[in-house]
């Protein structure tokens, strides 16, 4: 099919290719696409029909993962796309064409989805997949749609879904101008990120429980379009259902879905052993873990967010995958991310955690 053709009533037709995919904190790990199911548009004036392509890329690829207890969050389908609603706004921000498409299942192959706009217009092209079509009816213009919102009431209502919001755009589009040699393309990204929380009981150590705590409550649909602060619309945090009365002897692994927090970062955290309470960014995300061993029983707190090679970053941005490792190696009493023990044993301490896009490091 030609990028630019003329049919019996004078329409052109634009072919933009999506690819959708999804990136680790240093490498690309996710790709997914679908088929056309039902559908709706809306269009007035002089048109021209801009037709969307989603295409397979890259496989999620062998993340190697450990669920050894019920809230692992095993149910979601990271690569799933049931539903995509397809946007053109003009070069003023207005809505000038739509389409909602649906899938009876989760496709993996490629479609093309014809979306008429004005003839000849300049415009950028948004997707939007995994929500359904009502949740877009006040959306008329760019402005409506970067004020889009999701939320949640419990921390859990991310990971217990069956797939995730994604958000995509191209950048600004000449309809006339687009050949085979230029199909421009949109890539979808999560609008959360994940996070990989492996908890390591040094020897004779027992975790008790563990809690990941102050997640934000809501995150936008729509990317960041002016400043890194953009994040958590609603402005509140909720924790994680602590999980306690455990008795871990051997290292697990818990898997989380949360909106971004971008929160910043402190330069006084120049060490895993200071990013503490006292140097952490308001609102930064932590957890909490319970262990015990030979007459002692400590409550440690670490705080999650930022790249393995700075210590200063708090940050967790939508789209992105962390992975943690914390060792408990003794009662850390003198270790100030320990809040509470009951005993004192000086010169234990807790190994740092760093983030890593494999399954096999070790914190030292």
């Amino acid at each position: 099919m030609k990028n630019i053709k003329m049919n019996n009533s004078g329409m052109k037709q634009l072919r933009v290719l999506a690819a959708i995919a999804i990136l680790f904190i240093s490498a690309i790990f996710f790709s997914c696409a679908g088929a056309s199911g039902g559908e709706t548009e809306t269009a007035s004036g002089d048109s021209a029909v801009v037709s969307v392509k989603f295409a397979t890329v890259s496989s999620y690829g062998t993340l190697t993962r450990t669920t050894e207890s019920t809230d692992s969050q095993s149910s979601m389908d990271e690569d799933a796309v049931d539903d995509v609603y397809v946007m053109v706004f003009n070069g003023s921000g207005k809505l000038v064409g739509s389409k909602y498409t649906t899938f009876s299942t989760p496709q993996s192959s490629s479609f093309t989805s014809d979306v008429t706009v004005n003839e000849g217009t300049t415009c950028t092209v948004y997707a939007v997949a995994n929500l359904p079509e009502s949740s877009f009816s006040d959306v008329t213009s760019l402005a409506a749609l970067d004020s889009l919102t999701q939320s949640i009431n419990s921390a859990e209502d991310i990971g217990n879904k069956s797939d995730i919001v994604m958000f995509g755009k191209t950048g600004e589009i000449d309809v006339s101008s687009i050949t085979d040699s230029n199909i421009p393309s949109i890539t979808l990204r999560r609008i959360t990120g994940r996070l990989d929380i492996s908890i390591v009981p040094g020897s004779d150590i027992t975790i008790t429980g563990y809690q990941l705590c102050h997640v934000p409550t809501s995150g936008y649909v729509a990317d960041s379009v002016s400043s890194v602060s953009r994040y958590n619309p609603h402005g509140t945090y909720v924790d994680f259902t602590d999980v306690s009365g455990q008795s871990y002897t051997s290292s697990f692994t818990k898997i989380y879905y949360v909106y971004e927090n971008p929160v910043g970062k402190n330069a006084n955290a120049t060490t895993q052993l200071l990013r503490t309470s006292a140097n952490a960014p308001a609102n930064a995300t932590y957890m909490t873990i319970w262990a015990e061993g030979d007459n002692w029983k400590s409550e440690y707190k670490i705080y999650i967010g930022g790249n393995a090679d700075d210590s200063t970053d708090y940050n967790i941005y939508r789209n992105s995958f962390y992975t943690y490792y914390i060792e408990i190696n003794g009662q850390g009493a003198e270790d100030v991310r320990v809040i509470k023990t009951t005993a004192t044993f000086s010169g234990s301490t807790i190994d740092g955690w760093q983030t890593t896009s494999s399954g096999s490091t070790t914190c030292s």
